[in-house]
């Protein structure tokens, strides 16, 4: 399971593992289709632990869950790949279990348009909220490949953090890495 760093670890040299965790795929309201799976092994990208601050922090913010079970032969999975700078534009789908619409453990879609890539962030507009955090963020017309993971909302004072939501942008050495941690 794809998921921002900080779902798993609370970041920083200061920070601390989480434990415990349970995923419940295809949850909607209080149906668990496809049960209740557990992590084996959590992984974050060496950056998210090793900074200094949460600033330093933030273009690590990508880890993902190892389970317990073979839920993925029953869903099916999403492909990764890196988004193209012309894909700018292009209408991004975020999905997402956001906190301030009920019912409560609905699962919420919202578009927007890809905004702007960096080269660790990519930016867009797209209605999100608490709970969405480590949700799948994929271009419309690629619906089964994800090109990054939300990581926040608007905040600070500088553009673009000042005037957009954020994803964790999908890179090729992003690919490497998941690729080991899954033969891990």
């Amino acid at each position: 399971v794809l998921t921002a760093a900080h779902c798993i670890h609370s970041g920083t040299i200061y920070g601390r593992a989480y434990r415990d965790f349970k995923v419940l795929p295809g949850r909607n309201l209080g149906a668990s289709p496809f049960g209740v799976c557990r992590a084996r092994r959590a992984h974050v990208l060496a950056g998210w632990t090793s900074a200094l601050t949460e600033i330093e922090a933030r273009g690590y913010d990508l880890g993902a869950l190892k389970l317990d079970c073979m839920v993925g032969e029953d869903t099916g999975w999403l492909g990764v790949a890196a988004p193209d700078p012309a894909q700018a534009g292009q209408t991004l789908i975020v999905h997402g279990y956001t906190s301030d619409r009920a019912p409560f453990g609905r699962q919420w879609v919202s578009e927007d348009r890809l905004r702007l890539l960096s080269n660790l962030k990519g930016f867009h507009k797209a209605d999100t909220f608490g709970g969405t955090r480590g949700s799948p963020v994929y271009i419309a017309a690629e619906g089964t490949t994800l090109i990054g993971v939300h990581t926040n909302g608007v905040h600070g004072v500088v553009a673009p953090w000042s005037r957009h939501n954020a994803f964790k942008r999908i890179t090729p050495a992003r690919i490497e890495r998941l690729a080991q941690w899954i033969g891990e």
